[in-house]
């Protein structure tokens, strides 16, 4: 999957992108498939209590309900 560009100098493919191994390849179409309307909108900022420190606000929080993807 790669991003497409068209420019006057160049129209096609960059390196930006990625590379999907054949054997992971039912697992990504598995994932892809499951995704719903709902998940891609955006969510509600919220605003960080006064207090939190840098390191809590450098730290992204974690759903324990949440499924853990694979890092390909």
């Amino acid at each position: 999957i790669r991003e497409f560009v068209t420019s006057e100098k160049y129209t096609g493919p960059t390196k930006k992108g990625l590379r999907i191994p054949a054997e992971s390849f039912d697992k990504f179409k598995e994932m892809i498939n499951s995704i719903t309307p709902d998940d891609l909108k955006a969510s509600e900022p919220t605003e960080a209590p006064a207090e939190q420190s840098a390191a809590e606000e450098a730290t992204p929080a974690t759903n324990p309900e949440q499924e853990s993807l694979p890092d390909y």
